[in-house]
């Protein structure tokens, strides 16, 4: 599922970015912008890491019911993870990543969700042909929806690091590995949101 955004209600994040180089400055002043959108009713828009606000114009959306095939082979913890790949076509200042998933309880009228936490963290498929190794690519991580303490929110956004090759929002492959430490099956969903109409999950 894709489309536009529409302008009332604008998609609000309050989620956490974790990006290395963080400093305290930018801290504070990401604390400063969120104070005044909630100040002034501006639900509809960011604030992005740095401070800035930012606005998204489109939506990519996918679901499903997790399984075997979507295992990835590498762990969060000890929880397993499921993978699920997007790719930009044009480099991106931000973008947005939410998840949800639930549990499914079947009952005789129908199957009942719970919600519960998830934890996932964002990659980028990386050139190393370069050192002559026995692979071309790896997956390295540019962020995560969740802190040292385990505490996770259902979305955040990620952004340019500017003169770092890896956490560069570039045209390529990327991967959302995300687990919810469960044994059985979940329903997950995954939207992604940004200024660019050529972001394709695969």
């Amino acid at each position: 599922m894709s489309g536009q955004v529409p302008d009332l209600p604008r998609h609000a994040d309050f989620g956490t970015i974790f990006m290395k180089n963080e400093s305290i400055q930018k801290k504070i002043t990401h604390a400063l912008c969120m104070i005044i959108m909630l100040l002034t009713g501006l639900a509809g828009f960011h604030c992005a890491s740095g401070g800035e606000i930012v606005t998204y114009d489109y939506f990519i959306t996918t679901g499903g019911i997790t399984g075997d095939s979507m295992l990835s082979g590498d762990r969060i913890q000890e929880g397993r993870t499921y993978q699920v790949f997007f790719s930009m076509d044009e480099p991106e200042r931000c973008i947005k990543i939410s998840l949800e998933t639930h549990l499914i309880s079947p009952t005789i009228r129908g199957d009942r969700y719970k919600k519960i936490n998830s934890y996932f963290i964002v990659e980028k498929q990386v050139d190393i042909t370069r050192f002559n190794i026995n692979r071309d690519t790896v997956f390295s991580e540019i962020g995560r929806n969740y802190d040292l303490n385990w505490l996770s929110s259902d979305g955040f956004t990620l952004c340019t690091v500017a003169d770092d090759p890896i956490q560069n929002l570039s045209k390529g492959l990327y991967r959302i590995r995300f687990t919810s430490f469960r044994s059985e099956e979940v329903k997950y969903s995954i939207s992604l949101y940004s200024n660019r109409k050529k972001l394709i999950i695969r």
